[in-house]
């Protein structure tokens, strides 16, 4: 596996109690460490209009970006494409 080779990674978070219009609310998301930058892409998804929080991240980028910041644990969740 070569350290340039492209990796996506995405990250669903967990759900926190409903709101008065039964929208989650989400804890923390385990990727919401990355920001988009010339080493990677990030799009976040919000899970309703009421909700609050991010219910999933996505991040694009390398191997060699994830070692270099030392994120090496992120890479359960890499997805096959």
């Amino acid at each position: 596996m070569k350290n340039e080779e492209k990796v996506i990674l995405e990250a669903y978070s967990k759900e926190s109690e409903a709101d008065w219009y039964g929208d989650f609310n989400y804890y923390d998301n385990p990727l919401s460490h990355y920001s988009n930058s010339k080493m990677c892409t990030v799009t976040t998804y919000s899970g309703s209009s009421h909700g609050y929080g991010i219910a999933k991240i996505r991040v694009e980028t390398t191997i060699d970006f994830i070692k270099m910041m030392g994120w090496e644990k992120d890479l359960i969740y890499k997805i096959k494409e």
